[in-house]
């Protein structure tokens, strides 16, 4: 039995779509302009999958664990509507999360340390936790590896 505990503080996050630089020229899907085809993919895959989303939802936190104690402004690139789900991965280890980011891994096969450290900030400022998924492999996906969380586990 997973001991998985949704800690998560929505308090002062508006779940509304946000502007975000570079998507005025990006990638439309249902209306919404989005970076990479990545990103078009895991909206199409949380859709068919029935997962309530939100695109670049606006996360500012007031935090000393951030740059001399500035506040860090964070917009992944989904968050599922204050919901916890559960991401499955291929060793059955189960992982709480509210959201995913979509990013290129660097040649050395590493994600961005910059989003890397945003994500984790946010874990820990508020119990958000946001998976971050490559590029790629996304685009290869028929589906994601994620259940709704069920409360009474």
């Amino acid at each position: 039995m997973d001991n998985l505990t949704d800690d998560a503080d929505w308090k002062g996050i508006d779940m509304s779509s946000v502007g975000v630089v570079g998507k005025t020229h990006g990638y439309e899907y249902r209306s919404y302009m989005y970076v990479t085809p990545g990103e078009v993919a895991v909206a199409k895959l949380l859709g068919a999958q029935a997962v309530p989303f939100t695109p670049d939802v606006f996360i500012k936190i007031a935090t000393p664990l951030w740059t001399e104690g500035l506040p860090m402004v964070y917009v992944p690139d989904f968050v599922f509507n204050r919901r916890p789900y559960v991401w499955i991965d291929a060793d059955g280890h189960r992982e709480l999360i509210h959201g995913i980011e979509v990013k290129h891994r660097g040649r050395a096969g590493n994600f961005p340390k910059r989003g890397l450290r945003k994500i984790a900030v946010l874990r820990e400022a508020r119990g958000i936790s946001v998976k971050i998924l490559d590029e790629l492999w996304v685009r290869m996906q028929t589906y994601l590896p994620i259940e709704p969380y069920d409360f009474g586990s």
